[in-house]
C-alpha cells in the first residue's frame, strides 16, 4: 500500500467531503478538518504512513457516510449501521488490494 493508492481510492469521497484535506508537508501527509462554523481547522491529523493515512480517511468517511444517511437527526439504523461498515470494509480492502 502507498500514499499513492490510498490517495486514490479515497479520491471520489475527497472531492464529495470539502471540509476534509489531504495536504502534504515537510513532514509527511496530514488529514485537516475544517469546521464550517468556526471558520477554522477543527482537527490535524499527522499521517506519517500510508496506512496511517488509510485508517484516517477510513475515519472521516464513516462519519461523512453515517451523516448522509441521518443528516445528523436522529441514530443510524441497524441496516445503515451494517451498510456504513460495509463502504468502510470495501474502502479498506481497495487500499489494500494489489489491482
Amino acid at each position: 500500500m502507498t500514499i499513492e493508492k490510498v490517495l486514490n481510492v479515497f479520491s471520489g469521497y475527497l472531492k464529495q467531503n470539502t471540509a476534509v484535506e489531504v495536504v502534504e508537508t515537510a513532514r509527511g501527509h496530514v488529514v485537516m478538518i475544517w469546521d464550517s462554523r468556526m471558520k477554522a481547522w477543527s482537527d490535524v491529523y499527522h499521517c506519517p504512513t500510508a496506512k496511517v493515512l488509510m485508517k484516517t480517511l477510513l475515519n472521516c468517511k464513516e462519519v461523512f457516510d453515517e451523516e448522509c444517511f441521518t443528516r445528523g437527526e436522529r441514530d443510524l439504523t441497524d441496516d445503515e449501521r451494517v451498510r456504513v461498515a460495509q463502504m468502510r470494509q470495501e474502502m479498506q480492502r481497495l487500499c489494500e488490494s494489489d489491482e
